[in-house]
């Protein structure tokens, strides 16, 4: 690892349905200037704005389309219905629409206080106009929590959409980005977490994420000041375990 390289661990978070664990590859780190020609290449700001920014693949084919009046979800390869309605969706219904998560469980978590996540569009990839990305940002060093593919589908897209109308995200299909900000805008390298490391890791997401089952509308940037401390200093402690970000 360089002097000025900030490792940051990922995984595909780990539960009793692990099985993702063997469909997702470390997401990888985005060369902006393959994507455009031209003067854009020497603009700083461009390039700076995708310092640190990582592209996350859909492990497998999600389908939504419109049967009888409601949402549908279908998947290739097929997800058995103990995957696809306990472990990989959730789907809330409301009067505009529909909000979706797609249970990627990617998790990033750093050892250096003060390194934020923040999600985004796949922007230089495919970004979809029949879908409204929802985005967000936490601080990965004292919040430890996987991070998933979350979006709307609203009312007027859903009611115009006909039987054979289908939003497809295909496997492989680069489906969200992630940047990671550290606070001396040091260079980040991704490591895949040792399953000695991630087990350490899982005690303090399952804290993290039931939270909100016992508690609303909270303060959140005062309970990661308040629990920033109370983690162990390293989570990374295995950097050869795996696969590694290039």
């Amino acid at each position: 690892m360089k002097n000025n390289e900030t490792p940051v661990g990922w995984s595909v978070c780990m539960s009793d349905d692990s099985f993702l664990d063997n469909l997702s590859d470390i997401p990888k780190k985005i060369n902006s200037r393959k994507f455009v020609s031209g003067g854009i290449l020497y603009c700083p700001a461009f390039g700076g704005f995708y310092d640190n920014v990582f592209a996350i693949k859909m492990p497998t084919t999600v389908i939504f389309s419109k049967v009888n009046g409601t949402l549908s979800v279908d998947s290739s390869p097929n997800l058995e219905p103990k995957a696809k309605y306990e472990s990989f969706f959730s789907i809330e219904q409301d009067e505009n629409g529909f909000s979706i998560q797609v249970i990627l469980n990617n998790i990033f978590v750093s050892d250096k206080p003060y390194t934020t996540i923040e999600t985004l569009p796949p922007i230089l990839h495919r970004v979809r106009n029949d879908i409204i990305y929802l985005n967000g940002r936490f601080d990965c060093h004292a919040w430890q929590r996987p991070v998933h593919f979350g979006f709307r589908i609203t009312k007027e897209v859903f009611d115009e959409m006909k039987p054979n109308d289908k939003i497809i995200f295909n496997q492989d299909e680069v489906v969200m980005y992630v940047r990671l900000n550290t606070p001396d805008n040091s260079e980040v390298k991704l490591y895949q977490l040792s399953p000695d490391d991630e087990k350490d890791l899982m005690k303090y997401v399952n804290r993290n994420v039931n939270l909100i089952s016992y508690v609303s509308l909270m303060d959140f940037r005062t309970i990661w000041n308040r629990v920033r401390n109370r983690r162990p200093n390293k989570f990374l402690r295995d950097l050869n375990y795996g696969s590694k970000s290039n």
